[in-house]
């Protein structure tokens, strides 16, 4: 168990860099394009790993702070990555049972997060509540995204858009936390919240009128 601990760590922190890396390049490139497009599979894939190698050191050393975590920044990957397929629930692939089973798990963790939160039974309960809170919001605007029998025009894109971003986020965050240290401390977990909240909230604002004009 070991061994499976010390390579699961080293794929863990190469499957981070390379999200960290391959997601800066899907934000900044031109959406829809070829380079956004490869950075954005490799992204998914590379959070995949670290979503696995996150459970099993979770499990291993007994952090079920770190599980809650990478359950919280794999969820806004893959329902992030899903909205492509989804689109406008009428079209394409729609909702499955797999979505509504991701929807689940959420809302479950989320609840979970919350009451460790209030009970301080993890460190820094504060962000641990705010990422529950958080993930509360996600999976209620998933239930009301996936029962809404007329979606907006556009609407898989915005949420595509909002997930993705607050994978990178969560990601960016898991690193701050780990290789820098703040005062007070949880001034990292909630910093890159604060400054992205509303960078994202002006991405979507800036396609909306786009789209209206057109």
């Amino acid at each position: 168990m070991e061994l499976v601990s010390k390579v699961s760590l080293i794929i863990h922190i190469i499957a981070g860099f390379t999200a960290l890396a391959t997601g800066a390049v899907a934000i900044f490139t031109k959406k829809g394009g070829k380079a956004h497009t490869s950075a954005g599979k490799i992204y998914y894939w590379a959070m995949t790993l670290v979503a696995i190698t996150a459970l099993i050191l979770s499990l291993y050393k007994n952090i079920i702070f770190l599980l809650l975590i990478a359950i919280f920044s794999y969820y806004l990957t893959f329902t992030g990555y899903r909205s492509l397929k989804i689109k406008l629930l009428k079209e394409g692939e729609g909702v499955k049972a797999l979505d509504w089973g991701i929807l689940v798990v959420s809302t479950i963790t989320s609840l979970v997060m919350i009451g460790m939160s209030l009970a301080q039974m993890l460190p820094l309960p504060q962000a641990v509540g705010l990422f529950g809170v958080s993930l509360l919001i996600l999976s209620v605007d998933d239930y009301l995204f996936f029962t809404k029998k007329k979606a907006e025009k556009q609407q898989w894109l915005y949420r595509h858009i909002r997930r993705m971003c607050g994978a990178y986020i969560a990601t960016f965050t898991a690193f701050l936390v780990v290789n820098i240290e703040t005062n007070p401390a949880y001034l990292g977990w909630i910093l890159p919240t604060v400054i992205g909240t509303p960078l994202i909230a002006y991405t979507i604002r800036t396609y909306k009128k786009k789209f209206q004009k057109a």
